[in-house]
């Protein structure tokens, strides 16, 4: 009894001591044995297990402006046109692309003149030196007799100038040839890109207009405000903008707070009640898990674990994609121990609970906890079904009580 009494506070050694405490200041709660279940509740939306995204043409390099979009929950069947663009930008493009064309195929009949007209003189001036050289060799000063040592020697060169300005026109018309074919392949190589602009545009314009693959639901997205996708907003290359979903089979993606996860498992078993609609609460089972706590909005420091909870197949007629629900997921049931969270209290980093005796007193008693929710705590060793226990702490009157409380909150 000493060496208890050592590890102990003073209030609790008063308590200990046997001070009678009147039964009626001190509230007072009987543990009893029953069944505890620990719940906790979500919030979410329903979705279809089989949806086909709408997205925005992969083929298309600009933003978009969405012009027309089917309506949100409704019913769409195949070939219905569910969303438009935009043409806008496109018609821009294509206009300046077919300008493009234009200017190019303008350019290369402008080369091609201008090549004919070169080959032309060309051709004249490589005549004119051929001609020139064959006067020079036809009336060659060869023969020394009649002619001097100088005018045999300029006449050799003469010819041999001749013969240089035949080679250089052969050559000039060789060179000008390439030249020319250079630039008319730099005009193609234009002349293709506006093309393929043109092309692209004419494709994109076709692909401003997306319909429904099947019959089904078409819901629009939604941003991290929870806000759907409207006429007039501007989305990307490959965006997903919709879903059309197929309603014969749902299920409930819903949201549980990161601190409430504990225990929080597949197969284990749900409640789901969809708003707007009657009715019992659809049974249902936790599917799918994500492995990573997340934000649902980026300036809230709260994280919460994505769910997705199976609903009965029978059950999907009436239900919409986007409907919200309100979910309740059973994480723990057992028969156990249960007090009230005031019964227990932190000693020197122990759980104790004041137990009445059968004079009246209140003695401190170690106990190990169990599970546990927000006001219950299940009770695995310390106590016994039918003991009372204080809940409040019997060594302090309720006027300490409220002071420590008040110096407390002073404190904070």
């Amino acid at each position: 009894m000493r060496a208890r009494r050592e590890l102990l506070s003073p209030a609790l050694l008063l308590v200990a001591c046997g001070a009678r405490v009147p039964d009626d200041e001190v509230p007072v709660v009987q543990v009893e044995k029953r069944k505890f279940v620990r719940m906790v509740e979500a919030e979410g939306t329903l979705r279809a297990v089989k949806a086909t995204p709408v997205t925005v043409p992969s083929d298309i390099q600009w933003p978009l402006r969405i012009t027309w979009l089917a309506m949100d929950g409704g019913v769409v069947t195949r070939g219905d046109v569910v969303a438009r663009f935009d043409d806008l930008e496109l018609k821009i493009r294509m206009a300046n692309a077919e300008a493009d064309r234009a200017v190019a195929q303008a350019r290369r009949s402008k080369e091609a003149l201008l090549q004919d007209a070169a080959t032309q003189e060309r051709q004249r001036a490589t005549a004119a030196a051929r001609r020139d050289l064959e006067m020079t060799r036809t009336f060659a000063r060869r023969d020394a007799e009649i002619f001097s040592r100088d005018q045999i020697i300029e006449g050799e060169i003469d010819e041999t100038l001749q013969s240089a300005k035949v080679d250089h026109a052969d050559e000039a018309r060789t060179a000008d040839r390439q030249v020319a074919r250079g630039k008319l392949g730099l005009i193609d190589v234009e002349a293709r890109k506006a093309n393929d602009a043109i092309a692209r545009s004419e494709k994109g314009l076709k692909g401003l207009e997306i319909r429904a693959p099947h019959d089904g639901v078409f819901t629009a997205k939604r941003n991290w405000m929870g806000d759907p996708i409207r006429v007039g907003d501007t989305v990307g290359r490959s965006q997903s903008i919709a879903d059309i979903a197929l309603v014969d089979a749902m299920e409930a993606e819903v949201f549980v707070l990161e601190a409430e996860a504990a225990g929080l498992a597949n197969g284990k078993k749900a409640e789901v009640i969809i708003e707007g609609r009657g009715g019992a609460p659809l049974k249902a089972e936790v599917k799918q898990i994500e492995t990573v706590a997340k934000r649902r909005q980026p300036k809230s420091p709260t994280q919460y674990f994505g769910v997705i909870l199976t609903l009965p197949r029978a059950e999907a007629g009436g239900m919409k994609p986007g409907q919200r629900v309100r979910a309740r997921l059973l994480l723990h049931e057992e028969e156990a121990l249960v007090v009230p969270r005031p019964a227990l209290f932190d000693h020197e980093g122990a759980w104790v609970a004041y137990r009445r005796d059968r004079g009246g007193s209140f003695l401190p008693i170690t106990v190990k906890l169990g599970s546990s929710t927000a006001g219950l705590v299940t009770i695995t060793a310390g106590l016994a079904a039918g003991d009372v226990v204080a809940l409040r702490d019997p060594g302090k009157s309720p006027a300490e009580l409220l002071r420590q409380s008040s110096r407390a909150g002073s404190g904070r």
